[in-house]
């Protein structure tokens, strides 16, 4: 590989990489969308001995100035993700893939990063119509 800082992008179950030649493959909310075994036998093909695979979720935003505006939001948005996106996967989703059986033993690291923002209700709506659930339940309302 003639660029050490290339950034590949492909499907996750066959990623166009050759054998053993990079150093970090990396999946941030994404996840929940793979054949997971089909990506780990990927993973394991890929990487250099000593590789590093990063994968992280993202919680939903919280309210801080309102708990109860923060509990119905976060209600509505797990049970969208829950009856339009994900069911079989929304536990994986909810805790941000630590319950992720990863195949590669030792290798769990985990730590949080927290962002913090002010954010108008528009802004959260905002960022609701980013996920993927939300825009299937929208397209099923018409």
């Amino acid at each position: 590989m003639n660029n050490p800082n290339h950034i590949f992008q492909g499907s996750c179950e066959k990623l166009p990489i050759e054998d053993c030649s990079v150093d970090v493959i990396t999946a941030i909310q994404a996840a929940h969308y793979f054949d997971l075994p089909a990506f780990f036998s990927e993973v394991d093909r890929a990487l250099k001995p000593g590789g590093i695979i990063g994968m992280a979720g993202i919680t939903l935003p919280i309210c801080t100035d309102s708990a109860t505006l923060n509990s119905a939001a976060t209600k509505l948005c797990w049970d969208i993700i829950s009856e339009h996106g994900f069911p079989d996967k929304v536990t994986l989703i909810e805790n941000n893939y630590k319950d992720l059986p990863v195949p590669f033993p030792g290798s769990r690291q985990e730590f949080s990063v927290e962002i913090v923002s002010e954010w108008k209700l528009q802004d959260f709506v905002d960022h609701c119509l980013t996920f993927s659930p939300v825009n299937t339940m929208l397209k099923s309302l018409g």
